[in-house]
């Protein structure tokens, strides 16, 4: 049995689709930055993951690599 070790950060800036620079600040609570979101796990469980976050993420904004535990 494996143990997912997950981390979530949001970013405090990120530019959008149309080049505009978005930034946190406490006038704009709500906006659009970005989000990461970080885990480890075996090959199946990440498919299965990823296959259930793939209708929120826009194309092109996933990446993964291989890892090696030892």
């Amino acid at each position: 049995m494996t143990s997912t070790k997950c981390a979530v950060s949001r970013g405090i800036a990120g530019i959008g689709d149309t080049g505009q620079v978005h930034a946190s600040d406490m006038l704009r609570i709500l906006v659009d930055l970005p989000l990461v979101i970080e885990f480890f796990d075996t090959p199946e469980v990440v498919t299965a993951v990823l296959g259930l976050l793939a209708p929120l993420i826009p194309a092109g904004h996933t990446i993964s690599w291989s890892a090696t535990c030892r």
